[in-house]
């Protein structure tokens, strides 16, 4: 793989770690990496393994996740910081991802 989309790869790992939390436009992202949307999304893919959006909101379940197991935030709070706007998508995606809702995996985990 050429090293110009190596480097537009991490640059954009690196972003996406840093914002996770916040809203993400990737067709703007890909559009100042100079590449285009379709492209970026497939290379990235491609060489993470997800696309950049599911990687993002990994990166938020993840934060989700420290923050249930060391933190008494109520749930509605750590849905706000780790950057999830809909209650209902994020008990969704959590209990897909790690088998159960929220609440019952902090008073499992702590």
């Amino acid at each position: 793989m050429e090293q110009r989309v190596k480097n537009a790869i991490m640059d954009s790992l690196k972003y996406i770690k840093r914002h996770s939390a916040e809203t993400i436009d990737i067709k703007k992202l890909s559009k100042n990496l100079k590449f285009s949307y379709g492209y970026f999304e497939r290379i990235f893919k491609r060489q993470i393994g997800v696309t950049p959006k599911t990687f993002q909101i990994e990166l938020r379940l993840k934060d989700a996740v420290e923050m249930l197991k060391k933190t008494n935030l109520r749930v509605d709070e750590i849905i706000i910081h780790s950057g999830f706007r809909n209650r209902t998508q994020f008990f969704h995606l959590f209990s897909k991802q790690y088998g159960s809702s929220p609440v019952s995996f902090r008073k499992h985990k702590k």
